[in-house]
Formats: structure tokens, C-alpha cells, sequence
């Protein structure tokens, strides 16, 4: 005797994305592309490329990572564009990101300053990479910010683009 569906477990099939087909078979409608991170591309490269694309002229534009493959994509596209790149180790510096009582403590130069045993609440070494770069970003938007009011007929197009922050930066 066949067991009938109920509404219920009608709208449970839809919730979690699974199509009955029959009541033996069930599959999912949601597959993603094997090979691929979120459709930008199947390697580091092609995500890298993929991501530069935000970059405009006269931006600040902040790359959080030192893979040599990311890095050299970023500043061919920032010399394109006539944008100012600032690269985790050359522009700025994550000197330390250790594990803290309750997070992270993170020291980081900038630019324009240097923060000492900041606390960032998160647990996991890129989430210090993370913060670093939030940092960083807010630093840029200030300066760009501060270069729009001080010549008003001038005002280049400046802003801040983050592209790529990784775990797998070197501290």
C-alpha cells in the first residue's frame, strides 16, 4: 500500500532544494559546476582576473595577499588602469596576528601609521588578516576622502576597492 504525501514534507523537499522525481528517486535542482569557485573559474589565475575587474583609474586599490600568481594579475591591471596598488608586505604590514584570550591580537603598519596589540574578537588566523585589511581599507577611503575636499574642481574618481584578502598570507 502506498503511503500518501503529506503538505508538509512537500514544502521540507522544497526548503532544502531536493525535487522528488518518484518515491523511490530524489535528487537536488541546486548542482554546482565541479571545478569551479562560486562560477568565477576553475584555478587561481582565472579567479584572480575575475576579480581585478573592479579595479578603476585613479582608485587605491588593496591586494591581502602574497601569492605571486594573484599579485603580478593585480599589478598588471592597476599599471593598465593608472591605479594606486597597495600590497600586503610592500604597502602595508600584518607583523603580528596571534592567537589572544577571546580572539586575535594583530599589530599592523600602514601606510601612515602603526596599530600595536589591536584585539579583533574573531577567532582564526584570517579573520587578523581580515581586520588588517579592513584597516587598511579605511585608511585608503580617508585619504581619498580628504584628497576630494581639498581641491573640489579636481576630483578624481578615488576609492577604495579590498580584491583579495587570504588566511594564507604571510604574517
Amino acid at each position: 500500500m502506498r503511503a500518501s504525501t503529506s503538505r508538509s514534507s512537500k514544502w521540507v523537499w522544497a526548503v532544502l532544494g531536493i525535487r522528488r522525481t518518484s518515491s523511490r528517486r530524489r535528487r537536488r535542482t541546486h548542482q554546482r559546476r565541479p571545478g569551479s569557485h562560486r562560477g568565477t573559474g576553475p584555478d587561481i589565475a582565472a579567479i584572480a582576473s575575475d576579480k581585478v575587474g573592479i579595479f578603476r583609474a585613479d582608485a587605491i586599490a588593496i591586494v591581502a595577499t602574497t601569492n605571486a600568481i594573484v599579485v603580478e594579475i593585480a599589478q598588471r591591471r592597476a599599471v593598465e588602469l593608472g591605479a594606486d596598488l597597495w600590497l600586503l608586505g610592500a604597502s602595508f604590514t600584518l607583523e603580528q596576528n596571534e592567537l589572544a584570550l577571546g580572539g586575535r591580537a594583530i599589530t599592523l603598519r600602514t601606510p601612515f601609521t602603526r596599530y600595536e596589540e589591536l584585539l579583533v574578537s574573531l577567532h582564526g588566523i584570517h579573520q587578523g588578516v581580515n581586520a588588517a585589511t579592513a584597516i587598511v581599507a579605511a585608511e585608503a577611503f580617508l585619504v581619498a576622502r580628504s584628497v576630494k575636499r581639498r581641491s573640489p574642481r579636481h576630483s578624481p574618481r578615488l576609492a577604495c576597492r579590498v580584491v583579495w584578502s587570504s588566511s594564507r598570507a604571510s604574517q
